[in-house]
């Protein structure tokens, strides 16, 4: 619908909330690079080296982190921002998580107001919560190593990702609208 705003593929970087290869939030990214959507790839994001930082040690941070900014900086265009903090410009997120009963609810609430100072730009629906708890009535969603099983969840997670990658489209054309408007007057 709004291919003829954008010359390339859209890049998302899929980071996990925990680190363990057999978490579920692992899974997710697993199952998402496995998906198939046109004009769209997950890059899954290593997170296991990173060590606690104090941001004012910037530029000077530890290699790991200086590894991780990098494979940011390839995906968002990060711009620089006064007081030497970074702002992500023009930049879409969406949030699936686990848990049990509400599936992480409480921390996706949270995690749109922390984004509100990057200027981050969440999609707002649709919204994926994965119950983890099993039992007579809940059949499991994912298998001992972590990975997603649940045909449900799958296709919840696509169209999840397919609001996303419409949602940056959307968001990339009028952001050339206006700077082509700008240029224009």
């Amino acid at each position: 619908m709004f291919k003829f705003c954008v010359a390339e593929t859209i890049r998302v970087a899929g980071i996990p909330g925990l680190l363990s290869v057999k978490s579920e939030s692992q899974g997710l990214i697993r199952a998402a690079t496995q998906l198939s959507i046109d004009g769209l790839v997950v890059d899954p994001i290593d997170i296991t080296k990173l060590p606690l930082i104090n941001v004012e040690d910037e530029p000077d941070f530890p290699p790991d982190v200086q590894a991780f900014m990098n494979q940011l900086l390839l995906k968002t265009q990060l711009i620089g921002y006064p007081r030497g903090q970074k702002l992500w410009l023009v930049k879409t997120a969406a949030i699936i998580s686990t848990g049990w009963d509400f599936g992480g609810g409480r921390m996706q609430y949270h995690l749109r107001q922390i984004g509100v100072r990057p200027d981050l730009h969440f999609i707002n629906t649709p919204e994926v919560f994965v119950s983890t708890t099993v039992d007579a009535q809940h059949p499991p969603k994912f298998d001992a190593n972590g990975d997603l099983i649940d045909d449900n969840v799958r296709a919840q997670l696509q169209q999840l990702i397919i609001s996303l990658r419409d949602f940056t489209l959307q968001l990339q054309c009028t952001n050339a609208t206006s700077q082509a408007k700008a240029i224009l007057t």
